[in-house]
């Protein structure tokens, strides 16, 4: 840090699956923006600016005269005339992307629409208020933890449940937000005027953007990872998502290292403050004392999501490739009083259980209705299909600089082979033997017809198909809750919702 008031602690920040942090509507790339390589291995964005104002008077005047009859070819044209510093950058493309993208096209939905990395000065930059974000809700995790121990096991304070905050306004008083407010108030012990800011002890805490390193990016297509008849697979639906990612662990060999800088307030500042307090001036009443503390407060945040992720949605061998890339760093120290690392979520889809308290959480599901529009996690997840591989978004490991010169590990993961890549099957009668039941006497008697609103377990639901007398009360059929369908046994249909 450059500011003598903090205290400079370094770190490695390995990815361990693929992240995105967006670079909102400037790094919202159309065809007008760039080209694939003549290999289509590499987007390469282009200056037409610059390839225009290099074309000499005559030619130029050619050019410019087709705009308006063909502003597509215009940019073509010039794109295609593109060389040298005329090119403002080369980024990595995946096979599947590079198909998808059509560059032909007219720029029609997100068909040839590609999401960039957060840049600076031009350059791929991881945002420190990113990893800052994890680190607060990490630190509200720890302060939680406190209060329990300091209350003989009992929590601090009691969220209302789900079912009455679906009832509450999402703004104003009394609102869920007011709640969480309060909560993170109550945690922090920060003022709750407008002194509030200042008495917030994550202003001891800093994190400087970091620098991508050269190549650390591909561009790859992105699909979800749902819950079909036979568990959890592939969907790539009809919209298509083409973002910029950090190469990862995951992928297989060497992955970019990110070098982080987090400064902390000088102890002696600290105790300088302390003195101020006593003549009635706003400061934190509470400090992030040490970089130890922070690394163990994440690892307690982010080692049960961890676990979670691999027993809910990548369960057996859609898990293996998670466990074998932490496996690689198992020389380092996790949680406990002098960590050497950590796990952490950040950046697009890391979800909101990454981003909430376990105790009281309450994820909300906009598509959702009803019941289900809040639910204490998530029903499915973003992925990049690597060789039938899953890959999810967000995880890293936060490694001390000085841990990781001493024990960086001598070898990484080689790209995984190929496997069958399961897929998150909702047509009717998948995964079971159902040929002919409509022919039968008791397949033609329907209980609930296909996009009958149902109660399952309290909540609403649509059917995907017909619930005959044909039916065993055993087996499954597709019912969407809002965020797209998903298996329920027959004998949990509790009645029709109307």
């Amino acid at each position: 840090m450059t500011s003598a008031q903090f205290e400079s602690h370094e770190f490695v920040l390995v990815p361990l699956s693929p992240i995105h942090v967006g670079g909102g509507e400037e790094a919202k790339w159309l065809p007008e923006d760039y080209r694939l390589s003549g290999d289509r291995r590499f987007i390469e964005r282009v200056s037409v600016r610059a390839v225009l104002s290099r074309l000499d008077p005559k030619l130029r005047e050619d050019v410019i005269r087709k705009f308006d009859k063909d502003p597509q070819g215009f940019i073509r044209e010039l794109q295609k005339r593109a060389d040298g510093e005329e090119i403002v950058e080369r980024i990595s493309i995946s096979p599947q992307s590079a198909e998808d993208i059509d560059l032909d096209g007219g720029g029609r939905g997100r068909q040839n629409e590609i999401d960039g990395f957060y840049r600076s000065g031009g350059r791929p930059t991881l945002p420190g208020s990113s990893l800052k974000g994890a680190l607060r809700t990490a630190w509200l995790r720890d302060l939680w933890e406190l209060k329990v121990r300091q209350a003989d096991g009992r929590p601090p304070v009691k969220m209302p449940a789900l079912a009455e905050w679906k009832r509450m306004p999402p703004k104003g008083r009394d609102s869920r937000a007011a709640k969480a407010r309060e909560l993170e108030q109550m945690l922090l012990d920060v003022a709750s005027d407008e002194q509030a800011t200042d008495t917030d002890p994550l202003r001891d805490l800093t994190v400087a953007d970091a620098p991508l390193p050269a190549g650390a990016t591909r561009i790859d297509k992105v699909v979800s990872w749902k819950k079909g008849r036979d568990g959890y697979g592939f969907d790539a639906g009809k919209m298509q998502m083409h973002r910029e990612r950090l190469r990862a662990v995951l992928d297989g060999g060497e992955p970019p290292l990110i070098e982080i800088t987090i400064g902390l307030r000088a102890e002696d500042v600290r105790e300088w403050r302390a003195r101020l307090a006593a003549s009635r001036k706003a400061v934190p009443r509470r400090s992030v004392e040490t970089a130890g503390r922070l690394l163990a407060a994440l690892e307690l945040q982010h080692a049960e999501l961890w676990q979670r992720e691999l027993e809910k949605f990548f369960e057996g061998g859609n898990g293996d490739r998670l466990r074998q890339a932490l496996d690689v760093f198992k020389q380092f120290s996790r949680g406990g009083k002098d960590p050497e690392a950590a796990l952490v979520r950040l950046g697009w889809a890391s979800h909101a259980e990454a981003k909430s308290l376990a105790a009281v959480r309450r994820v909300e599901r906009p598509q959702a209705k009803g019941d289900a529009r809040f639910a204490s996690e998530g029903s499915s997840r973003h992925v990049i299909d690597l060789n039938g591989h899953p890959m999810p978004f967000g995880w890293a490991l936060l490694i001390r600089k000085d841990a990781w010169e001493r024990k960086a590990p001598d070898a990484f993961l080689a790209l995984p082979a190929s496997r069958n890549a399961p897929v998150a099957a909702t047509h009717t009668g998948a995964g079971r033997p159902a040929a002919g039941r409509g022919e039968t006497v008791l397949g033609r008697q329907v209980l609930y017809a296909k996009g009958t609103k149902v109660l399952v377990g309290g909540e609403e639901a649509v059917l995907h198909e017909d619930v005959t007398r044909a039916h065993k009360p055993s087996e499954e059929i597709m019912a969407d809750f809002g965020d797209g369908p998903e298996p329920v046994r027959v004998d949990e249909i509790e009645g029709p919702a109307e």
